[in-house]
């Protein structure tokens, strides 16, 4: 009997639920950050093969020195995996917190999103998220197959 392709992704999920179980939540959530980061780089990559930071404007190609940038921090949970919340950013612009970078991040956002969704991200950042295993999996196992489309 031959499965179908949401039975197949299914199963894939339940594999890496069980995977997770062994894990401690914040190692889980780790774990499928790294592959929504490498993800939010991939999307954002240009004809040319190269990112732009959102704070600077310097352009580079993916992976170092490029990071994918939060605008807000990753410490709050519950919007740590919208992709309205993170772009590429150089790293050395991702490694600061306040000042003419985070204005350069701040006039980004303005510009791509307008300020209303600015404050929709400012509110979910201060709500509290609990993250599930099945939650996690469920987002690493789209990120995964996402990310095999651009190889």
């Amino acid at each position: 009997m031959r499965l179908t392709d949401e039975e197949k992704r299914q199963r894939k999920v339940e594999r890496v639920v069980e995977r997770f179980k062994a894990l401690m939540i914040n190692t889980c959530i780790n774990q499928t950050a790294r592959l929504f980061q490498e993800l939010v780089r991939k999307r954002a990559v240009e004809p040319d093969g190269k990112l732009t930071c959102v704070s600077c404007g310097k352009r580079g190609f993916p992976g170092k020195p490029f990071d994918a940038g939060h605008w807000i921090g990753r410490t709050s949970k519950a919007v740590i995996f919208d992709p309205r919340n993170c772009h590429p950013q150089c790293a050395a612009c991702n490694q600061y917190e306040a000042g003419p970078v985070n204005a350069g991040y701040d006039d980004y956002m303005r510009r791509r999103y307008g300020q209303q969704v600015m404050d929709e991200l400012k509110r979910l950042s201060q709500t509290t998220k609990q993250w599930t295993r099945e939650e996690l999996a469920e987002l690493y196992v789209s990120y995964r197959e996402e990310l095999r489309r651009y190889d």
